[in-house]
């Protein structure tokens, strides 16, 4: 039941343009972002600056589990961690 409106880059080396940001920023007050999702290799401010004042929160997934250490409990570990991050981000009543 979830449902992406996009990416505000695609790039840790692009930032996103006005154009991007205020769009964004326009659905997230409309009420149809909870959360805003960032990957670690992201800057943590851009997304925090476009949820800033509207309720959203923001979240960190790490699809690439970088902070894992190698080994058999690596993968299921990496499951654990998204599907945590998700849910503390997604989850109603933490306003």
């Amino acid at each position: 039941g979830l449902a992406s409106i996009g990416a505000l880059t695609l790039s840790p080396d692009r930032l996103p343009g006005a154009r991007t940001v205020a769009a964004a920023r326009d659905r997230i007050r409309r009420g149809q972002v909870r959360c805003v999702f960032r990957e670690p290799q992201f800057e943590p401010s851009i997304a925090e600056a476009i949820v800033r004042g509207t309720g959203a929160r923001v979240g960190t997934l790490d699809p690439i589990g970088a902070d894992l250490p190698p080994g058999p409990e690596a993968y299921g570990q990496l499951l654990r961690n998204l599907a945590n991050s998700l849910h503390a981000c997604l989850a109603p009543g933490r306003d």
